[in-house]
C-alpha cells in the first residue's frame, strides 16, 4: 500500500478497463506517496486532462517538468487547450 510505483501500475490497468475514476483515485494516491516522482506527476496530469480539468493537470504539469519529465504530450495538450503558455 505504500508503494507507490504500484498504484502507477494499477491505476494504468484501471484506464485500460475503463475505470477512469479509480484511476485518478490511484495517481493521486501514488503522488500523494511520493510527492517527488515526476512520472506521477505526468500521469496524473495526463489523467486530469482526459477529465477537462486543466487546471490541477497545469499543476501537475508543472512539477513534472520541473523535476526533469521528458515526454512532451502533457506540455501539447495543455498547449492544445489554451492552458499552457511556452514561459510556463
Amino acid at each position: 500500500p505504500d508503494d507507490a510505483k504500484v498504484r502507477v501500475v494499477f491505476s494504468s490497468h484501471l484506464l485500460e478497463t475503463g475505470r477512469t475514476d479509480a484511476a485518478l483515485a490511484q495517481m493521486r494516491e501514488a503522488v500523494r506517496i511520493d510527492p517527488l516522482d515526476p512520472a506521477s506527476h505526468y500521469n496524473l496530469g495526463i489523467l486530469l486532462v482526459m477529465r477537462g480539468d486543466y487546471a490541477q493537470a497545469r499543476v501537475h504539469a508543472r512539477k513534472a517538468y520541473e523535476r526533469g519529465f521528458p515526454l512532451p504530450a502533457l506540455k501539447n495538450k495543455l498547449l492544445e487547450a489554451g492552458h499552457w503558455q511556452e514561459g510556463d
